[in-house]
């Protein structure tokens, strides 16, 4: 369990993850929190949850798109 304060730059967390057809991603609206909780079922009961409020969400959103289009130009460029 974490402590509020207790996180500080130097606490090194590293976290992989592989994303497959069959794994399930979902998420959850807590009501009244401003806030959405996606999570990443894994193996062996293994679930990771990515806590964040809207404004990051976008920037989640929007660092996913552009790694899609640098996958599809380079998807692209080798099948020419």
């Amino acid at each position: 369990m974490s402590t509020p304060g207790a996180w500080t730059a130097e606490t090194p967390v590293v976290i992989g993850v592989h994303l497959y057809e069959r794994t399930p991603v979902t998420w959850t609206v807590p009501h009244g929190e401003r806030r959405v909780v996606l999570h990443v079922e894994g193996a062996n009961s293994a679930r990771i949850s990515l806590f964040t409020r809207r404004p990051d969400l976008v920037r989640l959103i929007e660092a996913a798109t552009a790694a899609l289009a640098e996958l599809d130009t380079d998807a692209a460029t080798s099948a020419a």
